[in-house]
């Protein structure tokens, strides 16, 4: 509301509060029955009721300029600071899953970085699009795997209700099925490349997909599969958004496990990919 209509309006119910005291004042010294000229009972009755209906509807109305309006701007202001907090971040949303454009990007991304705990899961979800993203056009990928030689391994396994073992048969049947898919897709890009590193600690998993990032916050306690999350979805050029990117340059010191780029054979099409043992796989996940 613009300053000077506030400003109108509080003389307004100013003016109308002073008018119905002076009136009902007036209509009180001559009321029925009083000396000099007085009212009859129906005019009394009439004006009172008017003027006190009048001091009502002006004294509501300063009190929500004074108090009510002023406390609804403050917090209307709190809102969009906190709006333009969110957008100076470039959080875009909060899910409990992975976002629902997220394959489509990666299908039209040209740099693909990642931070994988449960390397299986992600390259059922997700190693399709980036194939036919990397067949399309140059894209760079970059994942980063848990290092098997790690001291920190087996809590690794633990905070995904893997046994150690379990965790290592992951990351062998996610290392085969990246080496037998590249290329499965059609010719890979001859600029298109893609290399698998090792991270001793990664506690939570991260998507780079260009500018847009997606950041899967696991349960910090009491550890199960299928356990509820938190996904937040980044996207910008701001420190925020571009600071998962440098978590996963930070993170990549234990160097190559494999790479490839668009000068390596395609598989085979008699080799098959490979499968957990019993013949099923998890559903993926971010």
């Amino acid at each position: 509301m613009l300053p000077w209509f506030r400003e109108r309006l509080y003389l307004v119910a100013l003016l109308v509060c002073i008018a119905a005291i002076a009136g009902l004042l007036t209509v009180a010294a001559h009321g029925p029955g009083g000396r000099g000229w007085s009212l009859d009972q129906t005019t009394y009755t009439a004006l009172s009721t008017i003027f006190s209906t009048l001091l009502s509807v002006g004294l509501l109305s300063l009190i929500v300029e004074l108090f009510l309006r002023e406390s609804y701007a403050r917090a209307l202001r709190r809102f969009l600071g906190l709006k333009a907090t969110l957008v100076e971040s470039g959080l875009v949303d909060v899910v409990s899953d992975k976002p629902s454009d997220l394959l489509k990007r990666i299908e039209g991304a040209t740099e693909i970085k990642a931070i994988v705990r449960d390397p299986n899961a992600w390259v059922l979800a997700y190693y399709s699009s980036v194939m036919k993203a990397a067949v399309k056009r140059p894209v760079k990928v970059v994942l980063l795997f848990p290092d098997v030689d790690s001291d920190y391994f087996n809590s690794v396994a633990e905070s995904l209700d893997f046994s150690a073992t379990e965790l290592r048969q992951n990351i062998e049947l996610a290392m085969g099925a990246l080496k037998q898919q590249w290329g499965s897709a059609g010719p890979v890009h001859s600029d298109s490349s893609i290399v698998v590193k090792t991270t001793h600690l990664p506690l939570y998993e991260i998507i780079c997909v260009d500018q847009y990032a997606v950041c899967s916050l696991e349960a910090s306690v009491e550890h199960r599969q299928g356990a509820r999350r938190i996904v937040l979805v980044f996207e910008g050029d701001q420190s925020e958004s571009t600071w998962f990117a440098e978590q996963i340059e930070s993170a990549s010191e234990a160097g190559e496990v494999w790479a490839a780029d668009g000068r390596t054979p395609a598989p085979s099409r008699k080799n098959r990919i490979p499968q957990a043992p019993d013949g099923t796989t998890r559903d993926g996940k971010v």
